[in-house]
């Protein structure tokens, strides 16, 4: 089984706003990542992130991308589920 991790929790605090969702060629940063995963064709693939709502209305997920929200962000990588 061959499955992707989309590690999309970060608080880009450097950048002062979510460079994930910033739009580059007309759609988000994170949906070219996650359209990039699909076209690999892996048996399951996971979006880590901070904030589920916002991710939700930032990009379009298919059906096979799970969501897991990570409410302890903050605390860094070590934290992600």
């Amino acid at each position: 089984m061959i499955g992707v991790v989309i590690l999309a929790a970060g608080a880009s605090r450097r950048m002062g706003t979510q460079k994930l969702h910033l739009p580059i060629w007309g759609k988000p940063v994170l949906q070219h990542v996650i359209d990039a995963a699909i076209a690999s064709a892996p048996e399951e693939i996971v979006v880590v992130t901070s904030d589920a709502t916002g991710l939700n209305r930032a990009v379009s997920l298919p059906p096979q991308v799970r969501v897991i929200e990570n409410r302890d962000s903050e605390s860094g990588q070590a934290s992600s589920p």
